[in-house]
Parts: structure tokens; C-alpha cells; sequence
């Protein structure tokens, strides 16, 4: 839902919630305030008016990094102190451990680059002199990256880490041709790390920084054309939901949101209801925050901020229901008709059906649509085919169903699917489905009996 909060579409870089307000900055901009979730907004008191890098919070306390020092807000941002005059240059990550430390990152006065951490609440700062130089920063890359664990143990910066408070650096291994050029960072409950490129998407470490292995779920360019997405963003919002925020671009999938619900081993594009206009940043997901009544906040870059429809998370990441129909029991030859169905959530539209057989033996005529067909391949003996229908919405949410196809031999008796029954029992009516069987009347020592022969005994019998 477009805010139209009176911000117009000013590009909002940082966008963070203290006590019930809102926050905003612009990057080498102005600084503003809501208290009404976004509806209104104004300049707080004593804030500097441009060169803003970074906003960050450590418990009630807000943070303010700019090309003028550093400056805190304790009444929520409603007024800012200036704390510190000497850290005046782009510094554009800041972070906080459980212990009180505070940290930044970026690039530092006179070109050098690297990270810096304060034990007295930003008064003074002292940098990580240990470790490989391009582990802490590079002077060339202006988005970095920046996330430290609970306990100050592990340090994230860039493509480095450190597994021991900063006393010793080592270098990330990613995959092979990937870019170490990281935007963001961000650490889940369990100690994995996320980390969000500058192109090639989201990579995962689970070993504290040491490897990163590629995500799961699509984030390709214009529908597959132009590679993968860069990401600028990774937030995570109160119910564990993780969306990642792609900068700019041309076109509907060139830039937009993502979001993942297994801590980002997977994910699904979420662009349901938000703007796209097809020229070179009109429409780019920037930043992301969450207020206190649960609604997620979204910034772009020429199009205004946006409020998730229905509180945290939206409904454009509800995945689609497939149904692919019933089990059929059909004849070596037949057409076989697949008439399946689904459906998706009110913010999501199927945009396309894909029947495929498990195997590959089965070639199916129609892969657009909820209906299909086949012919029934020759078999010698009774064989069950795996059908698979998926389905696939406008958000690039799937869900794939499965039926069972049973091909009986040509000339071995009807198609009306009835039930399967290798133990003896009585078949049901209806064209004796794959184990019709026949009954046969044997005269044994004077004695009459029934017995019920399966098909396949009664082939090999008449060998």
C-alpha cells in the first residue's frame, strides 16, 4: 500500500523504528521523524542536515552516523546530540553485540578503511589493528557489510570474519566465479550467516563465516535474461520471515523483493502490489523496517515508501495449492487426459502449469496449462507412472501435486481404474483395474473350488 506520507518519493536509504517512531534518512540527505506509523512526518531537533550514512540502535538508544561525527537520540529521535566529532567519514554499517560493544564500518578518514568498536556507548572509538587489510574494508567499495554475534565472538565484515572478537581475520571461501562483493549481512538464531552480493544473489555460511554455499529459489534477472539479482538489503522480521531487497533495475524482475520462511535456504519473489516502472531506478527496494503493530515498511528509490497490506509479511508470499486430479488406470495406448487445477492466494495469480513425468518416459503434449495429455506407452507388464503438476504464481511461489497413472499391457481388459488388489481379495466393478482378476472354477478330488487367479499368473500360464 503506497504511504503516500507526504515524504513524496524521496529515496529513503535508512529506516528504523524506535519506541512507536519512525525514522527515516536519506543518504547525503535529510533526516525525518513520524510518529503516526509513517502517515505524517517532520525534521527533528538538532539533527544534521545532510551527509547522513548510517542509523543503528543499541537498547534505548539511536544512533546516527554522518560526515559530521556521530550523534545519539534517546527520546526515540525526536532530538539528536552530537557524541562524537572525530569519526566524520563514510562509515555506513553500524552494529551491537549483547555486551554493550557498539561497532562501524566503512570506509575511514583519509581513505583507509575498516572497523572500528566503542566500549563507552560511541564517546570514543578504537579500530581492529589485526588481520588481513582487505578483510576490513576496501577503499573502492562504498556498500559494505557489517554483522557481529551476541556474544561479540563472531564478527562479520565484508568477505572476513573473525571467530574471536576481533582479534584475528581470515578470508571467506565462496563458490567458484562467485562475487565477494558483499552488500549486506545479516545472522540468524542458529549462527548461520546470510549474505547478500552485489550480483549472484544470497549465499549462506553455517560454519561462522569460514564457507558460503549458494541459496535455494530463483532470483534471475528479466525472467532468466541478465544473470542474477544484487541484493542491498537483508532484514528479518519479528515472526522469522526474511526478505532481501534487490537495489535497482529495469522492469519487473529486475529489481524487487524476495522473502524466505526456512531462515533463507529458499526463497520466493514478493512483489505483489508494489510499483514497477520500466526505467533505470524508478523502482528499487532500499530498506525495510517493521512497526510495533507488526506492519512491514518498505523503501524505494523514486516511488515512496510502502506498507505491507496485511501486517507482517504481506500476501503476495502465500503459495499457490496444485491439484493434479485423480489416479487413473488406463491401457498401453490409450490418451490419457490430465485434468488438474489450482489455486493461489488473493495477492498472487498462476502464471503457469507444468506436467512432467518422474522418469522421463512419459512425454506429455501440453505443459501450459492445467490440462494434459499422453499417449499410453507399449508395456509388457502392469507399469505405474509418477505424474507431477506444478504450478506457479505471479510472485514466482510454487506447489506441485503428484498423481499415479497405472498402464496395463494392450489387450489385458479394461481402463475404469478399479481398485488394486494383489492379495487375493475381491477386485472392485467397473472394467478390472490393474489387478482384475478371474475367477476360475477348479474340480480338485471331488471338490469345487473358486479360486482367483492374478492376470500377470494367468499370462504366464498361457506361455
Amino acid at each position: 500500500i503506497d504511504l503516500n506520507s507526504g515524504l513524496g518519493h524521496a529515496s529513503i536509504t535508512y529506516l528504523l523504528e524506535s519506541g512507536s517512531n519512525l525514522i527515516a534518512a536519506a543518504s547525503y540527505g535529510n533526516l525525518w521523524l513520524s510518529t503516526d506509523a509513517g502517515a505524517s512526518w517532520s525534521v527533528p531537533a538538532s539533527a544534521p542536515a545532510t551527509g547522513i550514512f548510517a542509523l543503528g540502535q543499541h537498547g534505548g538508544t539511536v544512533y546516527l552516523l554522518s560526515a559530521s561525527g556521530i550523534y545519539s537520540s534517546v527520546d526515540n529521535g525526536a532530538s539528536w546530540t552530537q557524541i562524537n566529532t572525530s569519526e566524520t567519514a563514510y562509515y555506513s554499517e553500524f552494529a551491537s553485540d549483547g555486551n554493550g560493544r557498539l561497532y562501524i564500518y566503512g570506509e575511514g578518514v583519509s581513505g583507509e578503511s575498516g572497523i572500528k568498536y566503542s566500549d563507552d556507548g560511541g564517546l570514543t572509538w578504537i579500530a581492529f589493528n589485526t588481520g588481513y587489510t582487505d578483510c576490513r574494508g576496501s577503499v573502492l567499495e562504498y556498500e559494505n557489510a557489517l554483522a557481529v554475534s551476541a556474544d561479540g565472538q563472531n564478527i562479520y565484515v565484508g568477505a572476513c570474519y573473525s571467530n574471536d572478537t576481533g582479534l584475528t581475520w581470515a578470508k571467506s571461501a565462496f563458490p567458484s566465479g562467485s562475487t565477494q562483493v558483499i552488500h549486506s549481512l545479516i545472522l540468524d538464531s542458529s549462527e548461520n550467516i546470510l549474505a547478500g552480493k552485489n550480483i549472484g544473489g544470497i549465499e549462506i555460511s553455517t560454519d561462522k563465516g569460514a564457507n558460503y554455499a549458494a541459496t535455494g529459489g530463483s532470483m534471475e534477472l528479466n525472467n532468466g535474461v541478465g544473470g542474477i539479482a544484487g541484493i542491498s538489503t537483508l532484514f528479518r522480521d519479528s515472526n522469522g520471515t526474511y526478505y532481501a531487497l534487490a537495489p535497482s533495475g529495469v522492469g519487473a524482475y529486475l529489481s524487487g523483493v524476495w522473502s524466505s520462511t526456512d531462515g533463507g535456504a529458499n526463497w520466493l519473489r514478493d512483489n505483489g502490489g508494489l510499483p514497477v516502472i520500466p526505467r533505470w531506478g524508478e523502482y528499487a527496494a532500499l530498506t525495510m523496517a517493521e512497526t510495533s503493530s507488526g506492519t512491514l515498511i518498505l523503501s524505494t528509490a523514486g516511488s515512496g515508501l510502502f506498507a505491507a497490506a496485511t501486517g507482517t509479511g504481506g500476501t503476495s508470499n502465500v503459495p499457490p495449492v496444485a491439484n493434479a486430479g485423480t489416479d487413473q488406470t488406463v491401457t498401453a495406448g490409450d490418451t490419457v487426459t490430465l485434468d488438474g487445477s489450482a489455486s493461489s492466494d488473493s495477492d498472487g495469480t498462476i502464471t503457469d502449469y507444468l506436467w512432467s513425468e518422474t522418469g522421463s518416459v512419459v512425454t506429455i503434449t501440453n505443459n501450459t496449462s492445467a490440462t494434459a495429455s499422453f499417449v499410453a506407452p507399449a508395456v509388457t507388464v502392469t507399469t505405474t507412472y509418477m505424474i507431477n503438476l506444478t504450478v506457479t504464481d505471479n510472485d514466482l511461489a510454487t506447489d506441485t501435486a503428484q498423481i499415479t497413472i497405472t498402464v496395463n499391457p494392450a489387450g489385458t481388459g479394461g481402463t475404469g481404474g478399479g481398485s488394486t488388489d494383489s492379495s487375493g481379495g475381491s477386485g472392485s466393478s467397473g472394467g478390472g483395474g490393474a489387478f482384475g482378476g478371474v475367477a476360475m472354477l477348479l474340480l480338485l478330488g471331488g471338490v469345487l473350488i473358486r479360486k482367483r487367479l492374478h492376470p500377470q499368473i494367468m499370462r504366464e500360464n498361457a506361455k
